[in-house]
């Protein structure tokens, strides 16, 4: 399942199964992975009545919704990459064109703001950027490659914004992750008009799990899961300037 940002619409992927279970397991011995199937895709409105359907591969990407449609990464030469919002009342939008050395990964967030990683084959990190619905990056960073984890939310206003970066003991590029492999976790807070950075924190050994930290739907508070409790900041108002450095670097 996908849900957009502000609940209004879901997608549900039922996978329709190709093979016999012997067959199955023949080819995933012989591929070493999942073998492609049959997706039926279908998405809803917040009142559960579906109004589209479609059948794709299991290989292709899940969609990415945002509250007026679906959004779609396109290859325009190498490296190149442009995103694409295809709306419900079927009009067409580009939203980013970008560089990047591997597909683009894109994260929607309320009122419209695009959360875009990339790769940068001069580097072995990757880059990520803040975009707000006009297309324009309100903050942008880079991180190394033993900051193994990039993830960013908003609150439910879309007037402030949070990321945070997991740093392991060292690259994880070909090695099989523990969750002892954690060393720390940074999460910064900024202001979605200006990119200026409210808040910053840093704690050591985060906990090993998806999402370890969320916005109250104000924006004042950040709540931060930690071994054995949540633990709550205050963020400073958003015509607040904290100091805590260069809006165009990361958390």
């Amino acid at each position: 399942m996908r849900i957009s940002p502000a609940g209004k619409y879901f997608a549900v992927g039922v996978i329709r199964e190709r093979h016999t279970e012997r067959v199955h397991q023949a080819l995933l011995d012989a591929e070493n992975r999942e073998p492609e199937e049959e997706v039926e895709l279908k998405v809803f409105n917040e009142n559960f009545v579906a109004f589209a359907s479609l059948m794709q591969s299991s290989r292709e990407p899940w969609p990415v919704l945002s509250d007026t449609g679906e959004l779609r990464v396109f290859s325009i030469g190498k490296e190149r990459w442009r995103i694409v919002e295809n709306t419900w009342d079927r009009q067409r939008r580009v939203l980013v064109q970008c560089r990047s050395s591997c597909v683009p990964k894109v994260v929607t967030m309320s009122q419209g703001l695009l959360f875009v990683v990339g790769c940068d084959r001069s580097q072995t990190g990757k880059w990520y950027r803040m975009v707000g619905s006009e297309g324009k990056s309100i903050l942008k960073g880079w991180s190394s490659s033993q900051e193994i984890e990039r993830i960013a939310i908003a609150n439910a206003s879309g007037n402030t914004f949070a990321i945070g970066i997991t740093t392991a003991t060292s690259s994880l590029a070909d090695e099989v992750f523990r969750g002892t492999d954690l060393e720390s976790q940074r999460i910064g807070v900024y202001d979605s008009r200006t990119g200026h950075p409210l808040l910053g924190i840093r704690f050591p050994s985060p906990v090993p799990t998806t999402q370890t930290f969320s916005l109250s739907p104000t924006g004042n508070i950040l709540a931060v899961l930690t071994k054995d409790k949540v633990a709550l900041y205050k963020v400073p108002p958003t015509q607040a300037r904290s100091g805590l450095g260069n809006t165009n670097s990361g958390p």
